[in-house]
């Protein structure tokens, strides 16, 4: 997220000339409305008002105050104005103040301001790492009255999913969507923002190989990816997340790719076991990165659909 608001950001034009975005977006923003009331519950939480009490609080104290945003929000949305999605329980986010940050990155990137090569992509099932520390919703009018509240037609998401998968439990219908919300679709809606200005140096990939941790409950959760990117699958305690077997050949596949587009702008590799195809909204080629390694095209399309008209 974090690396998408720079491609919006007009003081970071020209300071680099590619970038990853793994497992986020440009959605992510507060307006300052939304900001300013992050801030006085932060505030609340912290117990002063004094700026100078704030700069002199220990880290304990600032984390403690952090926590207690994220569990109000979840408790009292209404307390929260300004942008919607605050509800997803993200309250620390990049505002968009008309000064650093004029306009939403993804209306930057569409008009293209962002002159830079771009592979973005998500995991399978992001949403099942969160999952795994929260109470799931009981049934599926529980999960939609969640989405209701983070401003989705939760009724119509829920009963979508459910068509494709009938046999889920309320909790992994609930991860499913939530994976695509918060992940996938925005990382999507970036690839076709950039794709536009660079067709052929935008790349998407999609990342599904599921850990066997947890009794399988993780899958392709959030954040699993990162030490098949970086070779660090058999540094100490990596297994509690991956297991014992974490496959040598998937973090070799993804680390050459990921240095050839550094290098290069081009992901393609000598030694890659297929093209990875640029992305565009016509067959929106998607490399997959698991127990299978190659392309596809339009993964989940027929669920990808359903957020045309939502976000």
């Amino acid at each position: 997220m974090s690396v998408a608001t720079l491609l919006g950001l007009p003081e970071a034009a020209g300071l680099f000339h590619r970038a990853i975005a793994q497992s986020g977006a440009a959605r992510n923003l507060l307006d300052p409305d939304g900001a300013h009331s992050v801030t006085e519950v932060f505030l609340e939480q912290l117990g002063t008002t004094d700026l100078a009490a704030v700069l002199d609080a220990p880290p304990e104290r600032i984390l403690a105050a952090q926590t207690g945003v994220a569990a109000e929000m979840a408790a009292h949305p209404e307390r929260f104005s300004g942008d919607e999605r605050r509800a997803l329980g993200l309250p620390f986010q990049p505002v968009v103040d008309g000064v650093r940050l004029p306009r939403p990155a993804l209306d930057a990137v569409r008009d293209g301001q962002a002159d830079v090569d771009l592979m973005a992509g998500t995991n399978a099932d992001e949403w099942n790492l969160f999952s795994i520390m929260a109470k799931p919703p009981e049934d599926d009018a529980a999960s939609a009255r969640r989405l209701d509240r983070a401003g989705v037609d939760g009724f119509a998401l829920v009963e979508a999913y459910r068509r494709s998968r009938p046999d889920a439990t309320p909790g992994a219908l609930w991860s499913a969507v939530m994976t695509d919300l918060v992940f996938r679709i925005p990382a999507i809606r970036l690839l076709e923002a950039q794709a536009a200005h660079r067709p052929d140096r935008t790349f998407g990939y999609w990342f599904t190989w599921a850990a066997p941790t947890f009794d399988g409950r993780l899958g392709s959760c959030h954040a699993l990816e990162i030490p098949f990117v970086f070779a660090t699958t058999d540094q100490p305690g990596a297994d509690l997340l991956l297991g014992p077997d974490a496959p040598e050949v998937l973090s070799r596949a993804m680390q050459d790719a990921w240095i050839s587009f550094a290098r290069t702008g081009d992901p393609h590799h000598d030694g890659a076991s297929a093209r990875w195809p640029a992305y565009d909204t016509t067959r929106r080629a998607t490399m997959e990165f698991g127990d299978r390694i190659g392309p596809l095209d339009d993964p989940s399309g027929h669920e990808r659909e359903l957020w045309e008209s939502i976000l």
